[in-house]
């Protein structure tokens, strides 16, 4: 089991303590409210549409405060550990899925999920190497998103172990490349940011992350 030491810059997980209580509060009062409107007695047909009117703006104050709850940084940190965590659990089903095909002598069918891993020139895959494409025709300095940086300097870090090693494969998944190849936190950490980038919707990545993981990468290999 990997000993990871633990990173001084990774964000701690904090809420504001007054914007939890007013949750608390508001949350409480439109419980009340929207129980009122709908136990009184329909004589007092005013006060159950007050109760119900308000109990909805309480609602709503609810909602708010449950978004201002954390910091934009402290959300952006929960949803990049929430993805990581669901993407390592569906590499855990992928793994107890591929034993069970094993034992029922079923061969594995092997699906290329990302095309950064695709692209990346495999020494050893000969069936795919002639079909490959460059990684990128594009230089570091002329892609214009945060998000670009990441994918591209996790491809340059891959060639990079690629040629050190020599163990990685383009059927690889980033967490089975992530045990092979990283050795220090900074490299598991771009694995980390690489995993939302590469499969969420929309993912979250700070000037400071590709500053950091620029100012490491860029001491091995040439990324301008």
């Amino acid at each position: 089991m990997r000993n990871k030491k633990p990173d001084p810059n990774r964000k701690k997980i904090v809420f504001s303590k007054k914007r939890f209580a007013l949750v608390i509060l508001f949350a409480s009062l439109a419980a009340l409210l929207i129980y009122f409107s709908v136990a009184l007695d329909p004589i007092y047909k005013y006060v159950r549409q007050f109760c119900a009117f308000f109990g909805y703006v309480c609602i709503a104050l609810t909602l708010y405060n449950i978004g201002k709850l954390f910091t934009k940084e402290i959300r952006q940190e929960l949803y990049r550990r929430l993805s990581k965590a669901i993407f390592n659990a569906a590499e855990k089903l992928k793994k107890i899925v591929d034993k069970v095909r094993q034992k029922l002598g079923i061969k594995p069918n092997i699906r290329h999920r990302s095309e950064d891993e695709v692209n990346i020139i495999i020494r050893d895959d000969r069936v795919r190497r002639k079909k490959q494409k460059p990684i990128t025709k594009k230089r570091f300095n002329s892609l214009t998103e945060d998000t670009e940086r990441i994918r591209y300097m996790y491809v340059k870090l891959i060639e990079y172990k690629q040629k050190k090693k020599g163990n990685c494969h383009s059927y690889d998944t980033p967490s089975e490349l992530e045990k092979k190849v990283a050795e220090n936190d900074t490299e598991h950490e771009l694995f980390e940011l690489y995993t939302p980038v590469r499969y969420a919707e929309k993912a979250y990545v700070t000037a400071d992350d590709v500053k950091k993981q620029y100012e490491y990468l860029s001491k091995k290999v040439r990324l301008k």
